[in-house]
Order: C-alpha cells, then structure tokens, then sequence
C-alpha cells in the first residue's frame, strides 16, 4: 500500500473509535438519567404513607399503593419528559412491600 492509502485507512480507522467513544458517552449520560430518574420516582413513592387515623394511631406507617403508584408515574414521567400515560402503559409490575 502506498503512504495516501495508509493515512486514509488511518483517519477512518480513528473517525470510527472517535465515534465508538462519543456513543458510548453519550449511552453512560443516558443511562444516569434513567437511573436518577427511577431513584426520584422510588423516592417519591415510598413517601405515600396511608393517613388512616387509625392506623396511625396504633403506630402503624403503611404506605398508600394507589398513592405511591401515582406519584411514582408522576416522578418518573416529569423526569424523563414523558406523559404519564406512557409511563402507565409501560409499568410491568409496581408493587408496595410493606413490612
């Protein structure tokens, strides 16, 4: 090969892992967000607690499941600019462990 066809083959070869680098990046910024977004959303929902006088009342902290469902749809979707219509037809399986 002649020097012209190595320098090209070279500034391709490095155009290609410039742009494997770049994707990548750009992949681990996506992937913070959706997990900031879920940790908020966790968050949010885990704070519905059921004002049941008298639950409370004998010291007993449950957490409301149609409250923390509402609120983790509402979290999850003002985080990642989505309605909450499509985070609800999204959610596989949300669940509330109270123990």
């Amino acid at each position: 090969m002649d020097k012209s066809l190595k320098q090209i083959a070279f500034v391709i070869v490095f155009l290609v892992l410039f742009s494997l680098i770049v994707y990548t990046g750009s992949l681990k910024r996506y992937k913070d967000s959706i997990k900031n977004s879920l940790d908020m959303a966790t968050k949010a929902a885990s704070l519905q607690i059921d004002t049941d006088p008298t639950l409370i009342s004998q010291g007993v902290f449950q957490i409301d499941p149609a409250r923390a469902k509402q609120a983790f749809i509402t979290v999850m979707a003002l985080n990642m600019g989505f309605t909450e219509q499509q985070i609800s037809d999204r959610l596989i399986n949300f669940s509330v462990v109270n123990s």
